[in-house]
C-alpha cells in the first residue's frame, strides 16, 4: 500500500506517521501545507494529479481522470508548480557555497538575513524532507519554561528558490487581530487580512519571497511576535 502511494501520489503514509510520531501533528500539518501549496497562487496542489486546483483547473476540466504520469512521464518536480524550488539533492548539504550559487544576486540579502537572526535569538536548522524532496530550514526560538524545561518554537520555515528565498510564518487564527495591530505597512496588513486559514488547522500563513532586504523589517517584526505565542 505504501509503495502504491509513493508511486501514484508522491507521498508515503509510513513516513507521514513517523514524522507525526517524532514532531507532532501540528508541525506535520504545517509542513504539508507548505509542501502542497502552489508557488504561483497559494492554492492547494492535488496529490492525486499534481495540479493546482486554481491555476490548472482547465486541465482538470478537460480530463477529469488526469494523473501525475499523464504529462509525458514528467517527474514530480516538473509537474508541480513549485518547479523552481532548489536544494533537491539529499546528498548535497545546503552549504553557504551551494546557497550562494542558487540565489545569485539575492545571496547578499540572504547573508544579511541570516546574520540578523542572532539579534532575535533565532537559530536556523536545516533538514532534508523526503516527502517534499527538498531541504527546508526552520527558524527556531529556544526558551525555558516556568518549570525549567527547555522548549522551542518554530518561528518560520525557509526554503531556497531560483533567485530568491522564501520565508513562511504560520500564525494561530485566534491571533490574527493582534497581528493586524502591529505597526506594519498597508501591503503587509493586506497580506494578513487576505491569508486563508489552513483548513481545519487553525493557522494562517504569511509568505514572503525575498530578493532584497526591503521586507526585512516586517519579517522580523512578525517573527518577534510569533516568538511570543507559546
Amino acid at each position: 500500500m505504501d509503495k502504491r502511494y509513493r508511486t501514484k501520489y508522491h507521498m508515503s503514509m509510513i513516513e507521514n506517521l513517523n514524522y507525526i510520531n517524532e514532531f507532532g501533528m501540528e508541525e506535520f500539518l504545517t509542513k504539508e501545507h507548505y509542501k502542497w501549496r502552489c508557488a504561483e497562487c497559494g492554492a492547494t496542489i492535488c496529490c492525486h494529479n499534481g495540479l493546482c486546483l486554481n491555476c490548472n483547473i482547465d486541465t482538470l476540466l478537460m480530463n477529469k481522470k488526469y494523473r501525475w504520469e499523464m504529462d509525458n512521464k514528467k517527474s514530480e518536480t516538473e509537474v508541480m508548480k513549485s518547479t523552481k524550488q532548489l536544494l533537491r539533492n539529499p546528498d548535497i548539504d545546503p552549504s553557504s557555497e551551494v546557497i550562494a550559487k542558487a540565489l545569485g544576486e539575492s545571496n547578499k540579502a540572504y547573508i544579511k538575513f541570516i546574520n540578523e537572526l542572532a539579534n532575535h535569538d533565532i537559530q536556523l536548522e536545516w533538514r532534508y524532507y523526503n516527502d517534499g524532496k527538498a531541504w527546508l530550514a526552520k527558524g527556531l526560538y529556544k526558551w525555558t519554561g516556568v518549570r525549567g524545561g527547555q522548549n522551542k518554537t518554530t518561528v518560520f520555515w525557509l526554503s531556497i528558490w531560483d533567485g530568491f528565498f522564501k520565508v513562511t510564518i504560520y500564525f494561530p487564527e485566534k491571533s490574527r487581530a493582534d497581528v493586524l495591530s502591529l505597526p506594519l505597512d498597508n501591503e503587509v496588513k493586506l497580506m494578513i487580512s487576505d491569508s486563508r486559514q489552513m483548513g481545519k488547522l487553525n493557522y494562517f500563513p504569511l509568505v514572503f519571497d525575498l530578493r532584497s532586504d526591503e521586507m526585512f523589517e516586517a519579517v522580523f517584526m512578525l517573527s518577534d511576535f510569533r516568538k511570543s505565542i507559546k
